[in-house]
């Protein structure tokens, strides 16, 4: 998983590309106001040396802070 701090976003719908692939969408909540601050948990997995995105596919302007991608652990056998 990865997260997203944002601002803004009245009813922004998002999607999450992984090297250009849509790989989830992201609803974002509306903050109200430019200056609040939100984060919203984004369920995908981005492999060593991908890169990941995101692209606003409904709603008004979308401010991103930061992205903060997860961590992939190995499967246990």
């Amino acid at each position: 998983m990865s997260a997203l701090r944002y601002s803004g976003a009245p009813g922004a719908q998002n999607s999450a590309l992984v090297d250009g692939v849509a790989a989830t969408t992201v609803a974002l909540p509306n903050q109200g106001s430019a200056t609040a601050w939100a984060t919203a948990t984004v369920p995908v997995r981005v492999p060593a040396g991908a890169r990941l995105a995101f692209r606003l596919d409904d709603g008004y302007v979308v401010w991103i802070d930061y992205i903060t991608p997860g961590q992939l652990r190995p499967s246990r056998s």
